[in-house]
């Protein structure tokens, strides 16, 4: 007996000493416990906004590789259609020149015998020819001075064109 009770009040007594500790213990793992929980749910939403910014950072290289791949064949059409127009701008100024060379040519090609021919008449006009003929040649020199006039128009006209031509002022 007196061994048991004096076992239980000992025991009695530890455990009165180290129940507040015991209390102190119980209440800090709880503490803990909550602060651990904190701490889970605080990372487990850090991750999340990792990932989402993860997510938001993959999508925008995307956008911006994407942008930067129809940047760069813009350029090139534009660079292209630019090199197309210069290409096409010296093919007709090419073009032009050779036109205007054609049209001296001819010009003059055609110039020289028609001169020959309105000489011709002139003389054939001036002989005082009978009837007919004098009316035939009279319309052979019409005709020839319109050609020649065409002719003229037609190369003034092209010397315009080419800026070749230069105006005289006149006092009216």
């Amino acid at each position: 007996g007196v061994l048991g009770l004096t076992l239980l009040t000992l025991l009695l007594e530890v455990f009165l000493i180290f129940r507040p500790m015991v209390k102190q213990v119980a209440n800090q793992m709880e503490s803990l416990k909550q602060v651990s929980k904190n701490l889970n749910y605080e990372v487990t939403e850090r991750d999340k906004t990792q990932i989402a910014l993860q997510k938001s950072r993959n999508e925008l290289e995307i956008r911006v590789e994407k942008r930067t791949a129809d940047l760069t064949k813009e350029i090139t059409e534009r660079t292209l259609a630019e090199k197309n127009l210069i290409k096409a701008k010296s093919v007709a100024e090419i073009a032009n020149r050779a036109k205007s060379d054609f049209l001296a040519t001819i010009s003059h090609e055609i110039r020289t015998p028609l001169n020959g021919i309105m000489g011709m008449t002139e003389l054939l006009i001036e002989k005082r020819l009978t009837g007919k003929k004098q009316f035939y040649a009279e319309m052979i020199q019409i005709s020839g001075k319109s050609l020649l006039r065409v002719i003229n128009d037609v190369l003034d006209f092209s010397k315009i064109e080419s800026g070749e031509i230069n105006f005289e002022e006149e006092a009216i």
